[in-house]
């Protein structure tokens, strides 16, 4: 909040004082100001000003937007969101949702019921933080009844903000009695079991078939599904060239498809038709990552339209094999005298077994981005050990550049003296400091040094592109006093995106001086992979 006076007249019994308010950009409930009167021998006189906000509304979302009609319980994830505000309250902020039915029956005897209680849930929006999600188990129950058009469901919601209450702009999600249906084929295979797709920049010529659902009868002048290929865990060409790095490339049909719609690929469905067909080309190119067992997969997605929704079929998944041997070194060049493999391993790393980063441990091992700790133990991650800023170094490079060789000789020119020429981290500390702000004083690196969360705060936040150009510094954490403002700002960028969450709460803490586990890291690494492309700065 900003307060400028303005222009200021006397009379023998008052001064009118006229104010500007300045939106601070944070969504707030309403501030106070207070004004003093002081004179020598008289009583001091106080009048308090209220400044109200004025972006306190908060909008709900759900998806998927459609659910089918079945005995099996489906998730929906319910958003809410402040609305018009880069920042949150200073407090956490409740939001009340209740679901009710419009066309579809809501209860026990019904069409369908939720897993909250008396269908009324809640989602917390924590402090400093613009919005929040919670999942909702819905079970639309088959209702013997075939409908030739979408039931809905509706949700609405209560919160307070600063003692009063908010608006809060609803959402709705449909019931169908059944999806459509989606089958791919390469002439050779059955539907949908096309899973011999080598890195290999081979050409596929794939046909689609679109079924839509029993009930839905396609009306005069027809109407066109839509589809588009997407990754699951590969990722797709986004220009005209199909560079070193992509994953795969899609041709839609037709003379000129509109890249721009989300689903670019359309299926003409004529006057009562209950199909379509069309073919498609996929090319698939070599990533430079080595994936192994750890199969890659692309998505084909598809939709119609019908009563005013995008009823889906269900996704068929595409897999990529690579066969390719890992080409680098570990992190850790440590021989170790370790023990032998454990009997009855047989996943890639044998000691993290019982760590709750694990699915992320396997994850990064899968990318490319960690090949564990022992050159001679190869089953050896070590999630336990602290990260060393040499191993830091060599983490953020894989993250972020999606190279397999060790960065070229000619990466930065920065004089790192303890730093030998031959070490296995040489070029990956060159990167770091040049491109990635790890800190250097006077040209020491301290490769074995352990990394602290502050150091790893502003590492990750530099390297993935994740701080806001003028960003000060917001008091999100209550541990974060005396650190530097580039501390603060990094770690708190870090918390908006969802890559950290802090280390406790009340209050909210981020324990900057504590060491990060390599196990950790695997954490922080795969939520930076995956974060919103709408939260980057």
């Amino acid at each position: 909040m900003s307060i400028a006076a303005g222009a200021v007249a006397s009379t023998a019994s008052a001064t009118l004082a006229g104010f500007s308010v300045t939106d601070d950009d944070m969504t707030e409930g309403p501030e106070t100001l207070t004004l003093t009167s002081v004179l020598a021998g008289f009583t001091v006189e106080e009048v308090t000003l209220t400044i109200a906000a004025s972006e306190t509304g908060i909008a709900l979302s759900v998806s998927p937007g459609v659910l089918e009609e079945s005995a099996a319980q489906q998730e929906v994830t319910v958003n809410a969101e402040f609305a018009g505000s880069s920042s949150g309250l200073t407090a956490a902020t409740v939001v009340t949702v209740t679901v009710a039915g419009q066309t579809a029956t809501l209860g026990a005897s019904g069409d369908f019921t939720t897993d909250a209680t008396g269908n009324t849930f809640t989602v917390t929006i924590p402090a400093r933080r613009v919005a929040a999600a919670a999942a909702l188990g819905v079970t639309a129950r088959d209702d013997a009844t075939t409908e030739t058009a979408p039931e809905t469901a509706a949700l609405s919601g209560a919160a307070q903000v600063g003692g009063a209450a908010a608006a809060v702009t609803g959402a709705s999600f449909a019931i169908v009695d059944g999806f459509a249906e989606l089958a791919v084929t390469d002439g050779q295979t059955p539907p949908n079991e096309v899973s011999s797709l080598d890195e290999d920049a081979e050409s596929r010529e794939l046909s689609l078939t679109f079924t839509v659902p029993s009930w839905l009868t396609v009306p005069v002048g027809g109407v066109e599904a839509r589809f588009r290929v997407v990754g699951g865990t590969a990722r797709a060409r986004t220009g005209a060239g199909f560079g070193p790095r992509d994953d795969f490339g899609v041709t839609y049909p037709g003379a000129a498809p509109d890249l721009s719609n989300p689903y670019p690929g359309v299926i003409a469905l004529a006057a009562g038709a209950s199909s379509g067909t069309v073919a498609f080309t996929l090319e698939v190119n070599d990533d430079g990552w080595y994936e192994g067992a750890a199969a890659e997969t692309i998505r084909v997605e598809a939709f119609v339209p019908a009563g005013g929704v995008e009823v889906p079929a269900e996704p068929v998944l595409l897999r990529i094999d690579d066969d390719d041997p890992p080409p680098r070194e570990p992190e850790s060049q440590d021989q170790g005298s370790g023990p032998p493999r454990p009997a009855g391993c047989e996943g890639r790393f044998c000691d993290e077994d019982d760590s709750v980063h694990q699915a992320n441990i396997d994850a990064i091992a899968g990318l490319g981005i960690t090949l564990g700790c022992d050159a001679a133990q190869r089953w050896r991650f070590c999630p336990e050990e602290t990260v060393t800023r040499s191993q830091m170094a060599a983490f953020m490079y894989r993250a972020v550049t999606r190279q397999t060789e060790d960065p070229p000789a000619t990466v930065g020119e920065i004089d790192l003296f303890d730093v030998a020429a031959d070490a296995w981290y040489h070029t990956y500390a060159q990167w770091a400091v040049a491109q990635a702000g790890f800190a250097a004083p006077d040209g020491e690196f301290e490769p074995a040094a352990e990394v602290p969360r502050s150091d790893m705060a502003t590492m990750m936040a530099t390297a993935f592109g994740l701080l806001t150009p003028g960003a000060q510094p917001q008091g999100i954490f209550a541990d974060m006093h005396g650190q530097d403002p580039a501390v603060i700002i990094a770690a708190e960028a870090l918390y908006r995106v969802g890559v950290t969450i802090g280390c406790a709460t009340d209050p909210l803490r981020y324990c900057p001086d504590r060491t990060v586990t390599r196990a950790q890291m695997a954490s922080f690494i795969i939520r930076a992979l995956n974060v919103d492309p709408a939260l980057r700065p």
